[in-house]
């Protein structure tokens, strides 16, 4: 075999596993299902670092230019409590990330898949969460959602009949929730962010979407510049109470 005659066998190899993660991928997402590096290298038939990161590469060039999204490793658990994620999670779990600069909240992400009226609901429970630290009970959790006429007894809005223990146990299987025993008190577990929430919707989006929701009742005739100095004052009373600044 001649050396261009190698070079074309090389590239077709390199593009039929191209090909193969994008709808490996695209198959995961559809299950909204994190994706492992050793399901990744078995299917694709990858062997070696090098020719994942290639494949991975190759993939995401393809699904940014067609879908707008990209295969992105998700962080470890316990960047929810950290400033900065680190930069080589080595969790070895991807997801599809929406990659538009301002994806109207992240909620296509999340709408592709899912009622769009459960939408509200998950990034209000990840508001709950954020505006109390961190981390919350599964009671605190669910007298918030009661405040805001979501009861454990009574389906989502929306379509079909699911309800709330079913909806927290969705999330918490798609990484948008991290659920686990506590020990304070009587609770019997506490909820705190998933990695997928923490690279798909992000702190500083929540931020803001608690704060639209304190303008909706905040005086009309409130000047300009005093309305900024409180939205200011939420806004770092919010990372003061989780202990840092936005992690994304």
């Amino acid at each position: 075999m001649s050396d261009s005659e190698e070079d074309v066998r090389m590239d077709n190899y390199s593009d039929n596993i191209t090909s193969s993660l994008v709808r490996l991928a695209l198959s995961a997402e559809g299950r909204r299902t994190a994706l492992r590096k050793d399901e990744i290298t078995k299917k694709c038939n990858i062997s070696g670092k090098d020719e994942l990161l290639a494949a991975i590469d190759g993939a995401n060039d393809i699904l940014r230019s067609t879908f707008g999204y990209e295969l992105r490793e998700l962080p470890p658990k316990e960047s929810a409590k950290l400033e900065d994620i680190p930069p080589k999670t080595g969790t070895r779990a991807y997801a599809l990330i929406n990659t538009a600069e301002q994806p109207n909240n992240q909620s296509e992400a999340f709408s592709r898949h899912e009622n769009i009226s459960h939408i509200g609901i998950l990034h209000s429970i990840l508001a709950i969460i954020y505006g109390n630290g961190g981390i919350v009970s599964d009671v605190q959790l669910t007298s918030n959602l009661k405040k805001l006429g979501i009861s454990k007894d009574q389906p989502l809005p929306g379509e079909g009949r699911v309800l709330l223990d079913n909806f927290l146990s969705t999330l918490s299987r798609q990484n948008y929730l991290e659920k686990k025993k506590s020990n304070v008190g009587n609770h019997d577990y506490e909820y705190s962010w998933g990695s997928r929430a923490i690279v798909e919707i992000g702190e500083n989006n929540i931020s803001r979407f608690i704060l639209e929701i304190i303008n909706k009742s905040r005086n009309s005739n409130m000047n300009s510049e005093a309305a900024a100095e409180i939205d200011k004052k939420i806004l770092d009373d919010l990372q003061r109470g989780v202990g840092h600044k936005y992690n994304s």
